[in-house]
């Protein structure tokens, strides 16, 4: 597609994805930069949209956190809903000390359901750096509970699952 139609947002988008994956950050960057600089045509605004995310992540990934922070106050004030741009935010902050911006995002991160024990491990390791450290320790203490219960309970059905195939290949036998 890319040598047909060379400024192709969709195709841009694909390979930039790709070369995140890889963490191949420079050479996503160059796929990505394209997509948001070409023509607003309805068709690719989400395209452009997710563009500017992965862009983000790509300057993260390249270290370049005040670029990357610029980029992810951009795509929040398009998506504030995505809860990978609220923990980015909030590493990037804790990058520049700054502890209790920081907490904030961990935080918004974790309410919006980012599934991962990251920003939780991260917030207790700034709080000692933050006036208000025992709510925020209350916090993660309530925050990792439910964490652990959800890790059993999909833990649990795993093991569920294993069983109910043991069984069918008891009875196909």
């Amino acid at each position: 597609i890319l040598s047909v139609d060379p400024k192709n947002p969709a195709c841009l988008l694909g390979l930039g994805n790709i070369a995140l994956e890889r963490r191949d950050f420079k050479k996503a960057k160059e796929y990505f930069c394209p997509i948001l600089t070409s023509g607003n045509h309805k068709l690719f605004t989400k395209v452009k949209k997710q563009s500017l995310f992965d862009l983000a992540r790509a300057e993260f990934g390249l270290k370049n956190f005040k670029r990357a922070k610029e980029l992810l106050l951009r795509y929040l004030a398009i998506e504030p809903l995505q809860a990978q741009s609220y923990y980015l935010l909030g590493y990037i902050l804790e990058k520049e000390k700054d502890f209790a911006r920081s907490a904030k995002f961990y935080q918004d991160a974790i309410r919006l359901g980012f599934g991962s024990i990251e920003p939780i491990s991260r917030l207790l390791k700034i709080s000692y750096f933050i006036k208000e450290k025992d709510a925020i320790i209350k916090y993660i203490i309530v925050k990792y509970k439910a964490f652990k219960k959800g890790f059993l309970r999909t833990k649990r059905l795993s093991l569920k699952k294993e069983n109910q195939i043991k069984g069918l290949d008891r009875t196909e036998k």
